[in-house]
């Protein structure tokens, strides 16, 4: 049997062909965001998604691609659920993946991260030209979608470090089910996704900056700081395109929220929570307490919050 450098060597020049490999054409100013989007999530290596990503991305901030839906693209061809690697094992929920160690820590979140490519394309897709979202809507989940995939490739790439890759430890599928089960209602959506799941990954980075501090790990301290200051972003525009749309169908902003969550979400929001991050996200209290127990609070409680 081969030692397991070998392996990781194997896998790090597998991983790296597919990447290069990639067929993106060079003159992207034909091709529509929506195309761009669908194909990333019909593309199943998580590498691939990320340099398509990183492509449809550029052309789009730098003007090159303009057009957002193209007459012969078909709404009705966004997939259910991505296509995913099949060299990564997923487990069922009640099997726990292995957190205690640097290298299952970090594939952790690489992991995470690939799902958030194809949660945020998917955002773009399945619900920007049904809602008739403002251009402004795809410029934020684009830039978003490419730092996800930037997140998910320092990761991958730091694995390597740890003598792994990603697709070494299997992983939950978690995140996609919770877009699946909000696959109809963009306020369900933005609630669960960006404002629940995304703004834990807030929650977890004093912890994870406690792990790498005591492992005197410079290296992924330095990008980790980088990555939780765009998280912090992603969230904030979490909460301005809820607000936005609440403010569209004329429905108050906090009680909407409250009532998506616990329609969604199984249980209540436990702490910690790194509220410093979620202040600078716009995401004050009185977005999260109130979900903290079985019971709702009243208008006066949330008004103390809110004034607090």
């Amino acid at each position: 049997m081969a030692g397991s450098s070998t392996i990781h060597t194997e896998r790090l020049d597998e991983n790296a062909a597919v990447a290069s490999s990639v067929d993106v054409a060079t003159d992207l100013s034909s091709r529509s965001l929506i195309s761009c989007a669908i194909e990333v999530l019909t593309t199943s290596c998580a590498f691939a998604k990320a340099s398509k990503t990183h492509a449809f991305a550029t052309a789009w901030q730098s003007g090159e691609m303009t057009v957002i839906m193209g007459p012969l693209d078909d709404l009705g061809s966004v997939p259910d659920a991505p296509s995913r690697p099949d060299y990564v094992r997923i487990v069922g929920k009640k099997e726990k993946v292995k957190q205690g160690n640097r290298k299952a820590f970090a594939h952790s979140v690489a992991h995470a991260e690939s799902y958030a490519i194809d949660l945020m394309w998917d955002m773009i897709c399945r619900f920007g030209p049904s809602n008739d979202m403002p251009r402004s809507f795809y410029d934020d989940f684009v830039r978003i979608a490419l730092e996800e995939s930037q997140h998910f490739t320092s990761w991958a790439t730091r694995l390597l470090d740890f003598d792994s890759f990603y697709g070494d430890l299997p992983g939950h599928d978690g995140l996609w089910d919770s877009a699946a089960d909000t696959a109809d209602d963009v306020l369900a959506r933005l609630a669960l996704v960006h404002l629940v799941h995304e703004a834990r990954g807030l929650d977890t980075y004093p912890m994870a900056v406690a792990r790498f501090t005591k492992c005197r790990d410079d290296t992924t301290l330095t990008f980790m700081a980088k990555n939780h200051a765009e998280e912090v972003t992603h969230v904030e525009a979490g909460v301005r395109w809820f607000s936005y749309i609440c403010a569209l169908k004329d429905q108050p902003v906090l009680p909407t929220f409250h009532r998506l969550v616990r329609t969604h979400y199984r249980g209540h929001l436990l702490p910690p929570f790194n509220t410093p991050a979620r202040d600078r996200a716009g995401m004050t209290e009185a977005w999260y307490l109130p979900l903290t127990t079985e019971t709702p609070f009243d208008d006066a409680q949330t008004q103390g919050l809110l004034q607090s």
